[in-house]
């Protein structure tokens, strides 16, 4: 949405809780300081990950970070989990938990790759 008078574009931002598990020592980083940094992996790329709050986010939180230690990225037993409000602009924000969002994923991935379906190699490419 674009203010007509002031030509400043403007979104409704949305309030979200949010559940991340960390380690003990980057969890009194993030509430000493009040941020989270940003990670350069990730199952889809940089940047922070939260569960959204309810019966499930604390042990998927917790499951999360027992997972990194099997890996050797933390410490057994120094795991933490850290509750959230997270506000993001309604327009930079994509809920996968939305039905046509598996839909909206299958468009971004297909306009990711280059398929040519003229392609002389046969099947190449093929869905």
């Amino acid at each position: 949405m674009t203010d007509v008078i002031t030509n400043i574009e403007t979104a409704a931002i949305l309030t979200l809780k949010g559940v991340h598990g960390t380690s003990r020592t980057a969890a009194q980083e993030i509430v000493q300081h009040q941020i989270f940094q940003k990670t350069g992996k990730g199952r889809v790329g940089t940047g922070v990950y939260f569960w959204r709050e309810n019966i499930y986010a604390k042990e998927l939180a917790s499951c999360w970070y027992e997972y990194r230690v099997r890996k050797g990225d933390f410490k057994p037993n120094e795991g933490a989990v850290i509750y959230a409000d997270i506000c993001v602009k309604e327009n930079e924000f994509w809920d996968l938990e939305e039905p046509s969002a598996k839909d909206d994923l299958g468009i971004f991935a297909m306009l990711q790759i280059s398929i040519d379906p003229l392609d002389d190699a046969g099947d190449k490419g093929a869905i």
